[in-house]
């Protein structure tokens, strides 16, 4: 296994090279639908193979951190599939199926339509490409943000076998392993892989005398592909997968206050006086507050402040996930006289029963589970087609997508009287509809001058329901009667809308290793309804989120292809910014509801630059900076008593102005450096070391910016070490992450956050990323 660390790494094919060795490989990406050399897409694009996502040791799309600049791919809170993912600082974090992500993941070409399952465990993938920006015309829905595109290894029709062994720190044992399997010459070939992962954790609970493992990891997932080729213009394959996840949840300490609880930073001293009069200030969180009375330890209720070891607490309750995913995919190719027709058919059922002990103390506050299922199903038809016109190209396609949750949230715990988490308090679902129509066209006017223009039209149709300790009544297009359960209603509403989002780029190439771009996007989210909302006014509609994307880029080569470099600049406005806030619940001194609200406006520009280098044929180079300022241009929240707003003296409206604060998980600067070298080191056998660094600064995980959600100035370093024979049939390889064992923030999530609650009514969480992790891999090929 040869070592190199490159930004930008995907399927690789030789190109005719003018020198020998060092001429940096060609990198085929499918950013726009179709193959294209990375260098002449006019796409902001990062992609990284198989080969590279072994070097780094990948196990989920968390691991990637650093490959591409202006991108954090976060593991996400309570969550352990959760996907907490940013892209040139429009983030999404929250875990509802009826929120939509702002980040596109699509696996073999299908859409993930949920967030958590979204963070997919890596095992014989193809490659990985991170395309930044708005890319609402070729890959639909819900990719206002940017794109993950994630392709599995298909059969190549040739035997082989590869096995790879991984034993680390913490317990550390993963398995993986495939085959690729001749069925019948030149007609028909399989493809089988497996994968079991398995680890103690970095996270301890010490609540028993015997100190347990929390954050164990218990992964099981299996592929199956086989592709169909009657003859030499068809070519059918069917991927079906199956996962098994029962691990424990990532590992979170109590932040839960002991102080009075103060009011948001963004309001001045005379509206928080004038508020307060109106709404009593707390003396301490819920959380805090039962917690002392029941005997707890004060360092203990807020484990942050206090400074105790973040990878330790003694919760008294379950941590569990247990979570079962199946997916099915039919990619059907023809090519014909007037271009490749194609077909994509795929479906997904996700099955989740988590409970988790809330409030991580050592008395039984507050207990929730989360059962649900979630399935979907996807259909899309695509032409791509020149009409018998050389300087012409054509990608059009139609799509339908539709998705169907249901989750029954269950509590208990001293907060609500109850020993165990066995109270129904809501059952909430939704059925979500898509349909669109694409067309993008590129047409070359010259050798070097080309045009592109595209659009897609999107009609999004939502029906949702859920049960409140509410009355009965229609509220604004919320309809709600009573339900089975005592004291609840049944509410019920519903969504659609109708968006047109074009794109249209500009592209002069002035060598073949030298071209400029620019472009112009319009981004869509839908709108919809909050799962969580306690009140109907709380569950909604939200409006959609809307962009207005531009970007201009350069893409080079130099030295004879020894080095590439690419630069984008870039400005985003957006129009009614989603962002998900956990609120005191209106009706329940006790009570949160996570709501979806639209900031008034945001805007996002950035430059962003990669370099990849080969010095000699055993020297490789990359670098990758980001330059990101993400603000929000107005975002105002009201303060309300019983659904009326406080007011001043002269009448007016109390509003606590939230654009004041940082933007959620979009550090200003950020920047990776790699380096790799390979050289003989005795008879038929070939050493390679490689280091990674990447840092970002200060950013933070929550709307309001609280302190324990404070991920501060952060560098990073991994690095690994092998030894392979000459035919690279067996590889040994020393790795590590992380080596230097920096303690940071992974998320935060406070309960409750609110004008006068900024630490969080009921109390709040800090999640710490994994430690210091190593290991030795043995990597196997026949």
């Amino acid at each position: 296994m040869s070592v190199v660390a490159a930004p930008s790494l995907a399927q690789e094919t030789a190109r005719a090279t003018e020198t020998e060795g060092a001429q940096l490989e060609e990198i085929i990406v499918q950013a726009r639908r179709r193959a294209e050399s990375i260098q002449d897409t006019p796409v902001a694009v990062s992609a990284i193979n198989r080969a590279m996502l072994e070097q780094r040791f990948a196990n989920t799309l968390a691991d990637l951190q650093g490959v591409a600049p202006n991108v954090v791919l976060d593991a996400g809170g309570a969550f352990g599939q959760a996907a907490y993912f940013a892209i040139r600082g429009i983030s999404y974090q929250d875990v509802e199926s009826s929120f939509d992500p702002a980040i596109g993941v699509t696996i073999d070409g299908v859409f993930i339509g949920r967030n958590i399952g979204s963070l997919t465990d890596f095992f014989d993938i193809e490659q990985v490409e991170i395309l930044r920006g708005p890319q609402g015309t070729l890959f639909g829905r819900n990719t206002i943000g940017g794109t993950i595109n994630v392709r599995t290894a298909r059969p190549s029709g040739l035997e082989a076998y590869k096995a790879i062994v991984t034993y680390g720190n913490e317990g550390t044992l993963n398995l993986r392993a495939s085959a690729d399997l001749p069925l019948i010459d030149g007609k028909l070939a399989a493809r089988i892989s497996a994968l079991s992962l398995s680890s103690d954790g970095f996270w301890r609970n010490e609540f028993t005398p015997q100190p347990t493992d929390a954050s164990f990891t218990d992964v099981t997932a299996v592929r199956a592909s086989l592709r169909y080729t009657p003859t030499a213009d068809w070519t059918i394959d069917l991927i079906v997968d199956h996962t098994s996840d029962r691990s424990g949840t990532q590992g979170f300490i109590p932040a839960h206050s002991t102080t009075p609880l103060s009011c948001s930073p963004a309001l001045s001293a005379a509206d928080c006086a004038i508020a307060q009069q109106a709404i009593p200030q707390a003396q301490q969180s819920v959380f805090a507050a039962l917690a002392l009375g029941a005997g707890v330890p004060i360092a203990e209720v807020d484990r942050f402040t206090s400074g105790l070891n973040p990878y330790v607490t003694k919760p008294d309750g379950q941590f569990r996930q247990n979570i079962e995913s199946s997916g099915a995919v039919l990619d059907v190719t023809w090519d014909t006289d007037i271009g490749t027709l194609r077909s994509i058919t795929g479906w997904r059922r996700f099955e989740a029963d988590p409970v988790y002990d809330f409030d991580a103390l050592p008395v039984r506050l507050y207990d929730v589970g989360r059962p649900e299922t979630q399935d979907q199903f996807s259909q899309e038809f695509q032409i791509n087609t020149d009409f018998g016109l050389p300087a012409f190209n054509l990608i059009a396609g139609l799509y339908f997508f539709r998705q169907e949750y249901e989750i029954e949230a269950t509590a208990g715990g001293m907060l609500i009287g109850l020993p165990t988490a066995t109270v129904i308090t809501n059952i909430t679902g939704q059925t979500s509809k898509s349909y669109a129509v694409y067309a993008e066209g590129t047409y070359n006017f010259t050798d070097a001058f080309s045009a592109t223009l595209g659009g897609r039209v999107t009609r999004d149709e939502k029906d949702f329901h859920t049960t409140i300790l509410f009355a009965s009544g229609d509220y604004g297009g919320v309809r709600c009667v009573a339900a089975d359960m005592v004291g609840f209603t049944r509410c019920e509403a519903d969504y659609d809308s109708t968006e047109t989002t074009p794109r249209a780029i500009l592209q002069y190439k002035f060598t073949d290793d030298l071209n400029v771009y620019g472009s112009y996007s319009k981004g869509y989210k839908a709108g919809g309804f909050s799962g969580r909302g306690q009140t109907p006014t709380s569950i909604g509609p939200f409006k959609p989120e809307k962009v207005d994307a531009y970007e201009i880029g350069i893409k080079s080569s130099w030295f004879e292809r020894r080095l590439r470099a690419n630069l984008t600049g870039f400005y985003n406005k957006y129009d009614g910014l989603q962002v998900d806030i956990v609120q005191p619940e209106p009706l329940s001194p006790t009570g949160t509801e996570t709501i979806v609200t639209n900031a008034a406006s945001a805007e996002t520009r950035g430059v962003e630059l990669e370099v990849s280098a080969n010095a000699t044929d055993s020297l490789s180079f990359n670098v990758a900076v980001g330059y990101l300022d993400a603000e929000y241009k107005e975002f105002g929240q009201a303060i309300l008593v019983d659904g009326m707003p406080v007011l001043r003296p002269d009448g007016t409206a109390i509003v606590e102005d939230l654009s004041h604060f940082d933007m959620r998980r979009a550090p200003k600067w950020s920047y990776s450096i790699g380096g790799a070298y390979s050289a003989p080191i005795a008879a038929n056998l070939l050493g390679a070391i490689r280091l990674d660094y990447r840092h970002t600064s200060e950013t933070f995980t929550t709307v309001r910016n609280q302190p324990y959600g404070r991920r501060g100035s952060l560098g990073l370093l991994d690095g690994s070490i092998s030894v392979s024979g000459s035919d690279e049939r067996y590889t040994l390889a020393l790795y590590g992450k992380n080596l230097t064992d920096e303690k940071y923030i992974n998320s935060a999530q406070p309960i409750g956050e609110g004008s006068l609650t900024w630490e969080g009514s009921l109390g709040g969480f800090a999640f710490y990323a994994p430690r210091r992790e190593y290991g030795v891999e043995l990597t196997a090929k026949f």
